[in-house]
């Protein structure tokens, strides 16, 4: 089954504007409800990684968010970090359409500093600790972030 994008005549002849329309070979169109449009901003329609983490900062602040070896983290500790990243990154001149880059293996670092870097309008680039000294030196060149970061343990 498709849905036809044009308004067409249903079995009875009248046209559907508002509606989907449904295709089943052999048989004529028939209407297919579309989703209730919402009314006003809901946190289901949200579609920026960091708005979860300001969404669930807010309904449970004390549930773990993050757990990376025996660092846990809050959602409020962590939307904390991603907001002090994210006025760092103001400071140094980061401004939306920037690249950032991070040298660092799956920690908490990693997430705080993807989720500032989306928060200010940056785009975030991962390196990955695991590459040769060539394919990072490739990376960064092709990426030419404006800042390049790396965990200490790097």
């Amino acid at each position: 089954m498709a849905p036809s994008s044009s308004a067409r005549p249903d079995s009875s002849g009248r046209q559907t504007r508002n509606a989907r329309q449904v295709r089943r070979p052999g048989r004529p169109c028939t209407p297919h409800p579309s989703p209730p449009k919402e009314k006003t901003m809901s946190w289901q329609n949200l579609n920026l990684t960091w708005h979860y983490v300001e969404k669930w900062a807010a309904k449970k602040p004390k549930a773990e968010a993050l757990v990376f070896g025996d660092e846990r983290l809050t959602w409020a500790d962590f939307k904390s970090r991603m907001d002090d990243i994210a006025k760092a990154f103001l400071e140094v001149g980061i401004r939306p359409g920037d690249r950032v880059a991070l040298l660092s293996a799956a920690r908490n670092e990693f997430l705080t500093t993807y989720m500032a870097a989306g928060k200010i309008g940056a785009m975030w680039l991962g390196l990955n600790p695991k590459f040769t000294l060539d394919e990072l030196r490739y990376q960064v060149g092709d990426a030419k972030p404006a800042v390049l970061m790396a965990v200490r343990t790097f």
